[in-house]
């Protein structure tokens, strides 16, 4: 037998932010494109449960289908994602003063760790040289952190540079894209 659809759908992710006019910004699980998307969704249709990591948002099917957040299987909740992980990576003095200002909205890493969409990156700045002024190598104290937003994949990324055999992970990176928490 059969088990009858049910009205509502439960998601995972979390609230970002309350807006104006009974709104929320959420990051969400979307099981099809595993990654998370940013919606804008009336409180009004949802229904916001709180767990240690993450929010079980429920909503009703309807907005869920309408959201791409269903699958083809009739009562599919969202699979939980892992919990966010802050990555320690050292950035140039060049690099740090352009994200740092907003210019630079990206990271090109080598794909040497799991990354994943809502991780954190704790961009500690590093002089990799000696300087003139006698500025010894080594980190300046400066930390930026940054959340990470999107994802191109290793083998996306070194498929359109061309930089390695698909079999071989030496030179695998990740282009990742972030923004400033504040």
């Amino acid at each position: 037998m059969e088990k009858p659809e049910s009205k509502f759908v439960t998601v995972t992710g979390w609230v970002l932010r309350d807006l104006p006019g009974g709104k929320a910004v959420l990051f969400l699980w979307d099981r099809r494109l595993h990654n998370f998307e940013t919606e804008v969704l009336p409180k009004s249709q949802i229904e916001i449960e709180k767990t240690d990591f993450f929010e079980r948002v429920t909503m009703p099917r309807w907005l869920a289908k309408q959201k791409g957040f269903l699958m083809n299987d009739a009562n599919t909740t969202q699979d939980p994602p892992r919990r966010r992980v802050t990555h320690e990576l050292k950035t140039w003095p060049e690099f740090f003063e352009a994200t740092r200002g907003g210019r630079k909205k990206f990271e090109l890493r080598r794909a040497d760790r799991e990354f994943q969409v809502g991780d954190e990156l704790l961009l500690k700045e590093w002089n990799p040289n000696q300087n003139p002024m006698g500025k010894a190598k080594g980190y300046t104290g400066r930390e930026l952190l940054v959340r990470v937003d999107y994802i191109m994949e290793a083998e996306v990324v070194d498929k359109l540079m061309g930089l390695r055999p698909p079999n071989e992970t030496e030179y695998a990176c990740v282009i990742m894209s972030i923004s400033l928490i504040p």
